[in-house]
Protein backbone atom coordinates (compact mmCIF):
# COMPACT_ATOMS: atom_id res chain seq x y z
CA UNK A 1 0.00 0.00 0.00
CA UNK A 2 1.67 3.24 1.30
CA UNK A 3 5.11 2.24 0.57
CA UNK A 4 4.07 0.91 -3.10
CA UNK A 5 2.38 4.21 -3.66
CA UNK A 6 5.45 6.12 -2.46
CA UNK A 7 8.09 4.32 -4.33
CA UNK A 8 5.53 4.75 -8.00
CA UNK A 9 4.86 7.98 -7.17
CA UNK A 10 8.35 9.11 -6.51
CA UNK A 11 9.61 6.72 -9.51
CA UNK A 12 7.70 8.30 -11.93
CA UNK A 13 8.51 11.82 -10.74
CA UNK A 14 11.93 10.95 -11.23
CA UNK A 15 10.45 10.75 -15.23
CA UNK A 16 10.01 6.53 -15.01
CA UNK A 17 7.98 5.79 -17.27
CA UNK A 18 8.85 1.78 -17.47
CA UNK A 19 5.68 -0.50 -16.24
CA UNK A 20 5.46 -1.49 -12.71
CA UNK A 21 4.34 -4.96 -11.69
CA UNK A 22 3.82 -5.49 -8.23
CA UNK A 23 2.80 -9.21 -6.12
CA UNK A 24 -0.62 -8.61 -4.62
CA UNK A 25 0.07 -8.81 -1.17
CA UNK A 26 -3.47 -8.02 0.66
CA UNK A 27 -4.10 -4.58 -0.05
CA UNK A 28 -3.08 -3.76 -3.72
CA UNK A 29 -6.66 -2.25 -4.15
CA UNK A 30 -6.23 0.54 -2.72
CA UNK A 31 -2.99 0.64 -4.26
CA UNK A 32 -4.55 0.51 -7.71
CA UNK A 33 -7.43 2.36 -6.96
CA UNK A 34 -4.96 5.37 -5.39
CA UNK A 35 -1.89 5.15 -8.39
CA UNK A 36 -4.39 4.91 -11.05
CA UNK A 37 -1.27 4.62 -13.29
CA UNK A 38 -1.48 3.40 -16.85
CA UNK A 39 1.84 1.39 -16.43
CA UNK A 40 1.76 -0.20 -13.03
CA UNK A 41 -0.34 -3.93 -12.22
CA UNK A 42 -0.69 -6.06 -9.91
CA UNK A 43 -0.25 -10.16 -9.72
CA UNK A 44 -2.61 -11.97 -7.78
CA UNK A 45 -3.54 -15.22 -6.86
CA UNK A 46 -6.95 -14.12 -5.53
CA UNK A 47 -9.49 -12.62 -8.32
CA UNK A 48 -10.67 -8.94 -6.96
CA UNK A 49 -14.38 -8.82 -6.47
CA UNK A 50 -16.53 -7.72 -9.66
CA UNK A 51 -13.74 -9.80 -11.70
CA UNK A 52 -14.90 -13.49 -10.05
CA UNK A 53 -18.75 -14.34 -10.29
CA UNK A 54 -17.95 -17.54 -8.44
CA UNK A 55 -20.30 -18.45 -5.87
CA UNK A 56 -17.31 -18.22 -3.14
CA UNK A 57 -16.68 -14.86 -4.13
CA UNK A 58 -20.40 -13.99 -4.15
CA UNK A 59 -20.39 -15.26 -0.84
CA UNK A 60 -17.51 -13.31 0.52
CA UNK A 61 -18.93 -9.89 -0.71
CA UNK A 62 -22.73 -10.84 0.92
CA UNK A 63 -20.89 -11.69 4.12
CA UNK A 64 -18.17 -8.16 4.23
CA UNK A 65 -21.69 -6.05 3.08
CA UNK A 66 -23.39 -8.10 6.02
CA UNK A 67 -20.62 -6.81 8.67
CA UNK A 68 -20.27 -3.51 7.38
CA UNK A 69 -17.33 -3.94 5.53
CA UNK A 70 -15.78 -3.27 2.37
CA UNK A 71 -15.01 -6.31 0.60
CA UNK A 72 -12.18 -4.79 -0.75
CA UNK A 73 -10.39 -4.06 2.54
CA UNK A 74 -6.68 -4.73 2.85
CA UNK A 75 -6.53 -8.67 3.88
CA UNK A 76 -9.81 -9.19 4.15
CA UNK A 77 -9.82 -11.71 0.86
CA UNK A 78 -7.01 -13.53 2.02
CA UNK A 79 -8.63 -14.34 5.83
CA UNK A 80 -11.49 -15.34 4.29
CA UNK A 81 -9.98 -17.76 1.77
CA UNK A 82 -7.57 -18.99 4.81
CA UNK A 83 -10.78 -19.93 6.83
CA UNK A 84 -12.51 -21.61 4.35
CA UNK A 85 -9.50 -23.77 3.66
CA UNK A 86 -9.36 -24.69 6.64
CA UNK A 87 -12.97 -24.99 7.19
CA UNK A 88 -12.51 -27.54 4.72
CA UNK A 89 -9.73 -29.40 6.17
CA UNK A 90 -11.57 -29.20 9.69
CA UNK A 91 -14.45 -31.14 7.36
CA UNK A 92 -12.27 -34.01 6.49
CA UNK A 93 -10.09 -34.36 9.78
CA UNK A 94 -13.33 -34.81 11.43
CA UNK A 95 -14.18 -34.76 15.17
CA UNK A 96 -12.01 -35.31 17.49
CA UNK A 97 -9.04 -33.05 15.08
CA UNK A 98 -5.77 -33.58 16.92
CA UNK A 99 -2.94 -31.35 15.06
CA UNK A 100 -1.55 -34.44 13.41
CA UNK A 101 -5.06 -35.68 11.74
CA UNK A 102 -5.52 -31.88 10.66
CA UNK A 103 -2.31 -31.99 9.07
CA UNK A 104 -3.00 -35.37 7.33
CA UNK A 105 -6.31 -33.58 6.22
CA UNK A 106 -4.69 -30.10 4.84
CA UNK A 107 -2.32 -32.41 3.05
CA UNK A 108 -4.74 -34.43 0.93
CA UNK A 109 -6.68 -30.72 -0.47
CA UNK A 110 -5.84 -31.36 -3.85
CA UNK A 111 -7.87 -29.54 -6.59
CA UNK A 112 -9.87 -27.78 -4.02
CA UNK A 113 -13.11 -25.91 -5.69
CA UNK A 114 -12.85 -22.29 -3.62
CA UNK A 115 -15.79 -21.60 -5.67
CA UNK A 116 -14.31 -18.48 -7.37
CA UNK A 117 -11.80 -16.95 -4.03
CA UNK A 118 -8.70 -18.06 -5.94
CA UNK A 119 -8.12 -18.48 -9.82
CA UNK A 120 -7.71 -22.08 -10.17
CA UNK A 121 -8.92 -24.94 -7.42
CA UNK A 122 -6.19 -24.98 -3.92
CA UNK A 123 -4.33 -27.81 -3.77
CA UNK A 124 -1.93 -29.13 -0.97
CA UNK A 125 0.03 -32.03 -0.76
CA UNK A 126 2.55 -33.10 1.72
CA UNK A 127 5.37 -31.64 0.27
CA UNK A 128 4.15 -28.48 -1.16
CA UNK A 129 1.68 -25.86 0.37
CA UNK A 130 1.69 -22.93 -1.81
CA UNK A 131 -2.44 -23.75 -1.88
CA UNK A 132 -2.27 -21.66 -5.69
CA UNK A 133 -1.34 -22.82 -8.84
CA UNK A 134 -1.73 -19.71 -11.09
CA UNK A 135 -2.15 -15.87 -10.74
CA UNK A 136 -3.81 -12.88 -12.95
CA UNK A 137 -2.28 -9.89 -13.85
CA UNK A 138 -4.32 -7.17 -13.09
CA UNK A 139 -4.57 -3.05 -13.96
CA UNK A 140 -6.88 -0.14 -12.90
CA UNK A 141 -9.66 0.83 -15.04
CA UNK A 142 -10.47 4.20 -14.46
CA UNK A 143 -13.62 4.37 -16.31
CA UNK A 144 -14.77 1.08 -14.64
CA UNK A 145 -13.71 2.40 -11.41
CA UNK A 146 -12.20 -1.35 -10.12
CA UNK A 147 -9.12 -3.55 -10.82
CA UNK A 148 -9.80 -6.01 -14.48
CA UNK A 149 -7.39 -8.27 -15.71
CA UNK A 150 -5.13 -8.04 -18.04
CA UNK A 151 -3.87 -11.41 -18.76
CA UNK A 152 -5.17 -14.76 -18.91
CA UNK A 153 -4.51 -17.06 -15.85
CA UNK A 154 -1.43 -17.83 -16.06
CA UNK A 155 0.01 -21.33 -14.14
CA UNK A 156 3.04 -20.67 -11.70
CA UNK A 157 5.52 -23.21 -11.06
CA UNK A 158 5.54 -25.20 -7.83
CA UNK A 159 7.74 -25.24 -5.23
Amino acid sequence: GPLAISAVTTLRADGITAPIVSYHIGGLYTTLQHLNDPSFYAVSSEPYPGTSTGKGMKQYVAATKAAGLSSNAPYLLNGYLQAYVLGQALKKCGWPCNGTRLTTALNSLHNLDTYGLTQTPWSYTPTDHAGISSVVIYHWDSSLGRPVPVSKVLAIPSA
